[in-house]
C-alpha cells in the first residue's frame, strides 16, 4: 500500500473529532500540521464552505424532495 505524497509522517497534526465509530474507528478532519521545526501549516477549510452551501441550498424548501417509498 503506498503513501499518499501530501501524507504528512512527521511533526504534529491538530484534528477535529467528526464521528467516533467504535473504540478503535473515528473519523477526523485534519485542521493543521506542525512540523519539526514549528512551523503551523493551516490546512484549507473547503468543509466549512461546502458544508454552508449545502445547508443553504437545502433551507429553501422547493429544493427539498421525498423519494417515493418503495415496497421490495
Amino acid at each position: 500500500m503506498g503513501v499518499l505524497p501530501c501524507f504528512y509522517r512527521r511533526g504534529e497534526v491538530k484534528v477535529k473529532i467528526l464521528h467516533v465509530y467504535n473504540a478503535s474507528s473515528f473519523s477526523a478532519r485534519l485542521l493543521e500540521h506542525t512540523d519539526f521545526g514549528g512551523r503551523s501549516v493551516p490546512i484549507p477549510d473547503e468543509y466549512f464552505t461546502v458544508n454552508m452551501a449545502v445547508y443553504s441550498h437545502y433551507s429553501d424548501e422547493r429544493n427539498r424532495y421525498k423519494l417515493p417509498k418503495m415496497i421490495c
